[in-house]
């Protein structure tokens, strides 16, 4: 472009300039600055950006023709001449230029090397993101603004300053509607948070201090928003990392407060539920902004769709997750979407297979909170109120079967579930005596008599202590459930004996009235027969009906019986209370079920024969009540054994006889 003697001269000036002198006002000595814009000002002067200008040019020559060997064949001649003539004048011009600063003189940054003011690089980057919309739009401009951005933009992710880093995301973002072609592009905005290879001070490092790495990520994680809204390459370079990026913009929503960042959290657990779920337990720690309910408001909605996604599949195994997740929203109120929830939770309690019921000793936590946080709508509806009960009464019921099946591998459940806790048996069974007295129908008396035979089966180590402090008060405990349990039995039977009497009476009656023809005149009356239940009607169990009808005959009874004392009518009516569990029909139940007087006689005898001194404390010394009530309890448990033999025997075809046997011819009935 310029013929060599041109370009000497060119040379020779810019060699000129570095070695002339600056006026007195723009070369002060350095510890004589009165402040940081006289620094600037003076920088700014046109003697010193002469010398910034002359030094570029001779710096870029020596690049490109410092080394002959290296240059074009052409270009030989001149980098020879070059390097001879003009490097060692331009060599002494630098070295005078280092003399000086060494002696205090003012020299400009920009002469001395190349590196940039953070803040005009910042205010660059500024001018460029207020361009976009006429860099975008423009057709003359917009083909190269992806090319702009790679060479003026992405790179000052990794500035220094962190000023010129955040300016850099917040420029990214100010173009994220325009037309990439490159993903390598974008992967440089996507991985500024977290990858430490390609960003010398990565932000990841700057999380150590506060005040470097709020610019910076909050910028970033706007970026990174508007390129996934905008940008549908960036789904797949942002999936992989999705789950570091939401504990990121949580951690940085709970420093930072900043609304723009709760739109950030929300837009991203929308889109990526599936990423969210794995790490549920990890962005719940940072779902916690106390003091800051407008937040949790703003980002209930996204987390209630995670939480929703996951109880609606029925995936037994992020449940702990959801109750985290739950903990975290429930801290300051409880709107009308989290009740809902409250009410799926319930239905999966009660409708899923066994595999996948929510565990309720953490359920109890999330109840807990929704109880304590809205008392006041959790009273308002009944049905909220039945379903904690509900839920309540499955698991005690649950337990109680699982004592019986399994006692080893319930035992454990409990140390896993209170470690804390020296034995949660001692608290069922405290509870169990306080309210023993209001147990109603017979099969929770019988489901009670079980459970305190199953407690004399436990080891001493691992049994409740009052089996050894004081069985006499089990004992005494006992015998009150087995006598209540006998009357109701027996109330059973007596109105199932008075129905059949009823029903003979009626049919001697049917057949007097079929005998008796009608006189003339007058009309036949109809006997409609009844019909029965068709196959999709609910049978009552008759023994069902037998109770109730028991009950209120018995009812009717006390009422007209002033006579009766307080103590028969509370016992009384401790038991005529029916129960939906007299309903259904058990393994307990029937023939071949267990007989409770029975399995409460073998424990008796087992534990007499393995701890025969605390059994002797328990039945010795007895009141003279307890002692008949003891009395008449063992002759019914000895009856209920020998019907259980003669059943079994009968079942198993009766008695065996030798037909082949001798017949003996004589007798001896003395012997």
């Amino acid at each position: 472009m310029l013929p060599a003697s041109k370009l000497h001269d060119w040379i020779k000036f810019s060699i000129d300039i570095l070695d002339r002198t600056c006026p007195k006002e723009v070369s002060f000595f350095v510890n004589k600055l009165d402040s940081i814009e006289d620094k600037e000002e003076r920088a700014h002067t046109v003697w010193w950006k002469c010398k910034k200008w002359a030094a570029k040019l001779l710096d870029r020559l020596f690049q490109r023709y410092g080394s002959p060997n290296y240059v074009e064949e052409h270009y030989v001649s001149f980098a020879r001449q070059f390097l001879t003539k003009w490097v060692p004048l331009a060599l002494q011009s630098s070295l005078a230029i280092l003399n000086a600063r060494r002696n205090n003189v003012y020299v400009s940054d920009r002469v001395l090397s190349r590196t940039e003011n953070s803040r005009e690089v910042e205010g660059a980057l500024r001018m460029l993101g207020e361009l976009y919309v006429q860099l975008t739009k423009n057709k003359k401009y917009k083909h190269n603004v992806e090319q702009m951005l790679k060479t003026l933009v992405i790179d000052r992710l990794r500035d220094p300053s962190k000023f010129v880093r955040a300016r850099a995301a917040w420029c990214i973002k100010q173009y994220s509607e325009a037309r990439f072609f490159y993903t390598e592009t974008l992967s440089k905005v996507i991985f500024c948070l977290f990858t430490f290879s390609y960003i010398i001070e990565s932000l990841v490092q700057c999380l150590c201090d506060p005040n470097e790495e709020l610019p910076v990520q909050v910028e970033s994680a706007l970026a990174i928003q508007c390129l996934l809204k905008h940008q549908d390459k960036v789904h797949a370079l942002v999936h992989p990392s999705m789950g570091v990026i939401i504990l990121k913009v949580l951690e940085l929503l709970t420093k930072t407060k900043i609304e723009d960042v709760i739109y950030v959290v929300d837009e991203f657990l929308e889109q990526y539920i599936e990423d969210v779920v794995p790490v549920a337990s990890e962005v719940a720690e940072h779902l916690v902004v106390e003091g800051h309910m407008e937040i949790m408001v703003k980002v209930e909605g996204s987390v209630l769709k995670v939480i929703n996604a996951i109880l609606e599949v029925k995936n037994f195994e992020f449940y702990d997750n959801v109750v985290l997740l739950l903990q975290s929203i429930l801290q300051s109120y409880v709107s009308e979407p989290m009740w809902d929830v409250f009410d799926k939770m319930y239905n999966v309690f009660k409708t899923s297979e066994s595999l996948t019921v929510l565990p309720f000793s953490e359920l109890g936590q999330v109840l807990h909170l929704y109880i304590v946080t809205d008392t006041e709508s959790f009273l308002a509806f009944p049905h909220r109120l039945a379903a904690v009960l509900d839920m309540c009464i499955t698991t005690i019921k649950v337990v109680i079967a699982a004592l019986y099946v399994n006692l080893d591998v319930t035992l454990q459940a409990f140390h896993q579930i209170a470690p804390n806790h020296p034995n949660l048996l001692e608290y069922i069974c405290d509870e169990f005596l306080t309210c023993y007295k209001k147990m109603e129908g017979i099969h929770n008396r019988r489901m009670a008599l079980i459970g305190i035979c199953l407690y004399f089966q436990l080891p001493p180590p691992v049994r409740p202590s009052l089996i050894s402090t004081d069985p006499k008060k089990v004992l005494e405990v006992s015998l009150s459930i087995f006598e209540n349990l006998l009357r109701a039995q027996k109330l059973v039977a007596q109105n199932k004996n008075e129905e059949s009497d009823t029903d003979d009476s009626d049919e001697e009656s049917d057949d007097e009235a079929d005998g008796n023809l009608p006189k003339k005149g007058q009309c036949y009356r109809k006997v409609h027969e009844p019909e029965h239940l068709s196959d999709d009607e609910d049978e009552i169990d008759e023994m069902t009906l037998d109770y109730m009808d028991a009950i209120v005959k018995e009812d009717g009874r006390d009422d007209g019986d002033d006579e009766d004392g307080d103590s028969d009518s509370a016992i009384e009516s401790s038991f005529f209370e029916e129960t939906d569990s007299e309903a259904f029909t058990t393994k307990f139940d029937g023939e071949n079920g267990l007989d409770v007087f029975v399995f409460f006689k073998r424990t008796m005898e087992e534990f007499e024969r393995n701890e025969p001194e605390l059994f002797l404390k328990m039945v010795g010394n007895l009141n003279p009540n307890m002692a008949e009530s003891l009395q008449n309890l063992i002759k019914e448990c000895e009856q209920h054994a020998k019907s259980e033999e003669s059943r079994k025997v009968e079942q198993a075809g009766g008695y065996s006889f030798d037909a082949a046997a001798v017949v003996p011819e004589s007798f001896d009935f003395t012997q």
